[in-house]
């Protein structure tokens, strides 16, 4: 279900500028890791990036010159989270991360690169993150979720 935000104006956010969306409780998440450390069964520290799709949480194992542990772990959604951002073009990526800097132009964002994206959201108490529909051509969402721990329930750990 896609439902377009309307805060009042003058409110910090005042309206949403992308439509948002919500992930469904029981949902399934994965996120592919080779990180040192072991948070399984929580949650990663958030914001954290996920997909719905094993094989794309596959492509990120190694992401980063990972050295430790390679997995994808599994989370299931344990309540409904909303306040989603649907992302489904470059411009409303830019649309949302000039919203998320304090300016409407999108063409002033200055975040470069994926981890100024995520610490930019990080900040945001307006939103619980994005989501981006087949991001990878699989059909499957790429999700960035700002509080993992706040609604995901571990699940599993698969080893590739």
């Amino acid at each position: 279900m896609i439902r377009f935000g309307a805060m009042r104006r003058g409110s910090p956010a005042r309206r949403h500028p992308v439509p948002m969306t919500e992930i469904a409780r029981g949902t399934l998440l994965y996120h592919g890791t080779s990180a040192e450390e072991e948070f399984e069964p929580d949650a990663p520290d958030g914001p954290a990036w996920f997909s719905t799709s094993m094989e794309v949480a596959r492509r990120f194992v190694g992401w980063n010159n990972g050295e430790g542990l390679k997995r994808v772990l599994v989370y299931r959604a344990s309540c409904r989270i909303q306040k989603v951002a649907l992302l489904r073009s470059s411009e409303d990526m830019s649309r949302f991360l000039a919203r998320l800097e304090g300016h409407d132009d999108p063409d002033e964002v200055q975040a470069d690169g994926t981890e100024e994206m995520r610490d930019l959201l990080g900040g945001q108490s307006a939103y619980a993150g994005w989501r981006i529909p087949d991001n990878y051509g699989f059909g499957k969402d790429d999700v960035l979720l700002v509080d993992p721990a706040e609604c995901l329930e571990f699940v599993r750990v698969d080893r590739p």
